[in-house]
């Protein structure tokens, strides 16, 4: 239904043929794989929900003793890391993208 009638739900739907889906997967990061977003939230919100979601989470395992503290560094260094590392694509890809097509 929020494909099919995505503007009457609040859906901005990036991917409608099986062309733009193999598109998206070549994108630089999984931001740029969503194939959608909403009228609430944008791919920025939904990308910085989902990593603090994943801190979040992660940090109640580890307060609730379902990791152990090593596994709950390593996974929260690597969530900061993603972080880190989608704002420096961001980064490139608006600079690619103001110097116009074909410059990716």
């Amino acid at each position: 239904m929020a494909f099919e009638k995505a503007d009457e739900v609040g859906y901005r739907v990036f991917c409608r043929t099986l062309e733009d889906y193999r598109k998206a997967l070549l994108a630089p990061s999984w931001k740029y794989t969503l194939s959608y977003e909403t009228k609430w939230m944008t791919r920025d919100d939904i990308v910085q929900t989902s990593y603090e979601a994943g801190l979040r989470l992660n940090r109640l395992k580890e307060k609730y003793g379902l990791l152990e503290k090593v596994t709950a560094d390593r996974t929260e260094r690597r969530i900061l890391l993603a972080r880190e590392m989608i704002g420096k694509v961001d980064e490139s890809f608006s600079c690619r993208s103001r110097k116009g097509p074909g410059s990716f």
